[in-house]
């Protein structure tokens, strides 16, 4: 993936008391579905059979965080997100193929109708309550418990500034469906909150428009208004940021035997997508503005 995006040249957050350990069972195959959300759904038609769902791509985004994961660690165990190592990858892990599945065109802004918006917002949220299940299997949320209630929330939220779920990766879109979990889960609240709603479905009427004219996520994080104007890379850092802390917190060795049936498809993605990268860096930079990263599912464009 493209490292540089998703700060891997630092080290991964540091663990927590309230983190689960490698001590935990295996991963889970699918999130929650709370609030009537079916991330098992073959809702992405475009799709070839078994990865048509954000639970499939999902597990994609599991099995390739594990895989560059395992061989960071190969390259220097002692240092496995040095600039060094970074250098030694193999060329299919230096670019963020599989990530163009989530990150919007230039031409996609959030309130339009393109498949990849869809995907994109469906697939983030799914990540993220994957990742709130796991956390809260440790954390048993009472309704209620206003103490436990802040300590989660600032622990799903901060920085390098305090314990957090995230550290210094970017993960803006997960932190702040994080957030909106643990309120619910801690004041016994069941209905979805406004941006949840976008998220699930995509109703352009639950956006807001910010001052610029740029359309925006709604959330109220700890009784503060947030809105996440919808870059094209908010969704991407999101998803590969989610997956990073759910490796970490499983070793990526159990995700990679939990999916191992889809590393041939992504491989092959992986390979094909190193061409499409060099083609564009050969470009002038408006074009490879516009210019489509994505290989397709079989490499078939590279």
């Amino acid at each position: 993936m493209r490292v540089e995006e998703l700060n891997t040249s630092a080290p991964a957050p540091a663990r927590h008391d309230d983190a689960p350990t490698r001590a935990t069972p295996a991963p889970q195959t699918r999130p929650s579905t709370a609030g009537g959300v079916d991330f098992d759904a073959p809702v992405f038609d475009e799709h070839p059979d078994g990865w048509q769902s954000p639970a499939d791509l999902v597990e994609g985004f599991l099995l390739a965080w594990s895989l560059e994961a395992v061989e960071r660690r190969r390259i220097n165990a002692s240092a496995p997100y040095s600039a060094a190592v970074t250098a030694r990858l193999p060329a299919a892990m230096r670019t963020d193929t599989f990530g163009q599945l989530v990150r919007l065109p230039i031409w996609a802004p959030i309130d339009t109708d393109d498949a990849a918006v869809a995907r994109a917002r469906l697939t983030t949220m799914c990540i993220a309550w994957k990742l709130f299940d796991q956390l809260n299997s440790r954390w048993q949320l009472r309704v209620g418990d206003f103490n436990q209630y802040a300590q989660k929330l600032s622990f799903a939220t901060g920085e390098t500034d305090r314990p957090s779920v995230f550290a210094d990766l970017s993960a803006a879109a997960a932190k702040c469906l994080l957030a909106d979990r643990i309120t619910r889960a801690s004041l016994g609240q069941g209905d979805l909150t406004a941006a949840e709603r976008w998220f699930a479905t995509g109703d352009k009427t639950l956006l807001l428009t910010n001052a610029t004219g740029h359309a925006a996520i709604p959330f109220v994080i700890g009784g503060s208004p947030i809105t996440l104007i919808g870059t094209r890379d908010l969704f991407q850092l999101s998803v590969w940021s989610c997956a990073r802390v759910l490796a970490d917190m499983n070793s990526p060795d159990l995700y990679i035997e939990h999916y191992r049936h889809r590393t041939p498809t992504l491989t092959t993605i992986l390979d094909a997508g190193v061409s499409r990268f060099d083609q564009a860096r050969r470009l002038p930079t408006v074009q490879a503005l516009t210019y489509d990263l994505w290989p397709g599912w079989g490499g078939e464009r590279a």
